[in-house]
């Protein structure tokens, strides 16, 4: 996951759903994160790549 973040400048939440995160399952960003928890990640995730 930490290498998607990286090569990534801007992460979307569609993202999570795409290849290597896909292999967590279909519905794994579902199972395991709340809607916040989504954006949170997604919002960190950008910080980061400035």
């Amino acid at each position: 996951m930490q290498r998607v973040f990286l090569q990534k400048r801007h992460l979307e939440t569609a993202d999570l759903y795409e290849p290597p995160l896909d292999m967590f399952g279909a519905d794994a960003v579902e199972r395991w994160f709340t809607e916040k928890e989504v954006t949170e990640v997604v919002e960190f995730a950008n910080r980061m790549a400035v």
